[in-house]
């Protein structure tokens, strides 16, 4: 059964780019995945009358409707009363919705208004939302499947997997099961790497591939149709082989691993601890790596030394070094190392110093220059990477090239 979907974020912050749409980002990912078509996106002010209109324009094109955010208990909350206007269905009271509602707010008080989040049109069906007060609402009107999902993204996905899925398998949307894998890749470029595979992208059928660049990281999406897991396993497994054959040394984790995580999870397996010393991350690898549950198992900790004098007295950067070859050096980053993994007892470490931007570069350390040491007090390497983009940008990409060095450098069977 081939449909077209429409997806509708509301919000009159995202018109004014106080957030990031998220949510289409994500929809569309995920209705690509099961071979849904997303012919377009639309954003809609928090307005009763322009939402409305917005929908009824997407009915008349699309078969399958999507609107996020709009769902909370404010005035200005009015997804639910455009969404009726346009179907021209009265908004009702739902009971469940009420009973669960009451259930979420028990032991603390629940203002009348919050009652708003339990109305919807009239014939709908009440998703329930276990990670925030505002349900979800199905509407099937005359076949046009209608979904309004709550803007906060990590209820928004996880009402998108656990109840509009299965609706639209029920209803014959998704023919079959959508398998999927994603090969995470850090230290070369989306352009490059569709160039490497460029034959495999152009002559993709099933499985497909999808490609999806992030700061630092790529990712490879491999899906493909089938009724039984193990088939679906098999076509996956072949194409990966072949893109492995490639470009593998670049892949550090699947799926919902993160680079931290990988990172985290080697440290386990080999029996490592690790600290890092952070220039110009300012602690960003610190807070990456014990994002990651279990991290107090190898992560001992971090300074983070900006100053000159901070690297002196607490990592014991010589003087001779700091006027010799300055604090963003190769030679610099290698006595950081030595210093935090002396200081924290760490088997292996990770320093990081840089020009981040946007002041301080020069015509030999530019903005963008990283200097990087990893690996042990008897055994490390250092490198100098240029990495672009405003600050933040700089930061994000340093920390992730300094994990995936160490990475890299732990894979070894002998490290040097």
């Amino acid at each position: 059964m081939s449909i077209s979907a429409e997806i509708i974020a509301v919000g009159t912050e995202l018109l004014l780019g106080q957030i990031l749409n998220s949510n289409a980002q994500f929809l569309s990912r995920e209705f690509a995945g099961l071979g849904i078509d997303v012919y377009r996106q639309s954003t809609v002010g928090d307005n009763r009358g322009r939402i409305a209109a917005e929908v009824k324009a997407a009915m008349a094109r699309a078969d399958l409707l999507v609107l996020c955010g709009g769902l909370g208990p404010t005035e200005d909350d009015c997804t639910r009363e455009g969404v009726a206007e346009a179907l021209e269905l009265p908004l009702v009271l739902d009971p469940v919705a009420r009973a669960q509602l009451e259930e979420q707010f028990a032991g603390r008080p629940m203002t009348a208004n919050n009652l708003r989040q339990a109305t919807a049109p009239s014939g709908s069906v009440i998703l329930p939302n276990p990670r925030g007060t505002a349900p979800g609402i199905f509407i099937d009107h005359g076949g046009k499947l209608i979904f309004l999902l709550p803007g906060p993204p990590r209820e928004l996905t996880h009402m998108f997997t656990n109840e509009v899925v299965p609706i639209l398998r029920s209803r014959g949307v998704i023919e079959g099961s959508i398998f999927s894998r994603t090969l995470h890749m850090a230290g070369i470029g989306e352009s490059t790497l569709a160039a490497t595979i460029a034959d495999l992208i152009d002559a993709q059928t099933d499985p497909t591939i999808a490609l999806y660049s992030r700061l630092g990281e790529v990712d490879v999406r491999l899906t493909t149709k089938a009724a039984e897991s193990q088939y679906a396993k098999s076509r996956i497994d072949s194409l990966e082989r072949e893109i492995m054959s490639r470009v593998g040394e670049h892949v550090f984790a699947y799926d919902d691993m993160t680079l931290a995580g990988a990172l985290g999870t080697l440290l386990r397996e080999k029996g490592h601890t690790l600290s890092v010393a952070e220039s110009c991350t300012g602690g960003l690898i610190g807070h990456m790596i014990t994002g990651e549950p279990g991290s107090s198992s190898y992560f001992l900790g971090g300074l983070t030394c900006y100053s000159n004098d901070a690297k002196r007295e607490l990592l014991s950067v010589s003087d001779r070094t700091l006027k010799e070859f300055g604090a963003v050096s190769e030679e610099c980053a290698a006595e950081m190392l030595a210093g935090v993994v002396c200081c924290f007892g760490s088997s292996v470490g990770i320093a990081v110093t840089g020009v981040a931007g946007p002041d301080g570069g020069t015509e030999r350390k530019p903005v963008g220059t990283v200097c990087l040491a990893y690996g042990s007090a008897s055994s490390h390497r250092t490198v100098t990477v240029h990495l672009r983009g405003e600050r933040a940008a700089v930061k994000e990409r340093a920390a992730k090239e300094a994990m995936r060095r160490l990475l890299l450098w732990l894979k070894e069977d002998e490290p040097r």
